[in-house]
């Protein structure tokens, strides 16, 4: 199901489901992940799929990598969280040198 959250003036969307095995399995929540956005943050395509978006960026003390997708309902637009996980070292690189 899927559940919204309202951070900074932005709707952020995902299923309540997956954001469940995703903080099971790799420790990252997508409710606490959209802290990311308050900061600096490294976005670009994903490589794997080229309708989502990449965002990399600090959750607290943890180093983050969102898969999103930007989309529009009745509501207007929000952006819808596909997966995350604790950023790699080649997205790491990619954050410290905004390439």
């Amino acid at each position: 199901m899927p559940r919204t959250i309202h951070q900074a003036g932005w709707r952020y969307r995902f299923d309540e489901e997956k954001c469940k095995e995703v903080l099971a399995a790799r420790q990252v929540d997508f409710e606490t992940a959209v802290e990311l956005f308050d900061g600096h943050y490294y976005q670009d395509a994903c490589p794997l799929y080229p309708h989502q978006e990449r965002a990399i960026g600090r959750v607290g003390e943890k180093l983050v990598t969102l898969i999103i997708e930007e989309r529009m309902d009745e509501d207007g637009p929000y952006t819808w969280i596909a997966n995350a996980w604790k950023t790699t070292l080649s997205e790491r690189k990619k954050y410290e040198h905004g390439k």
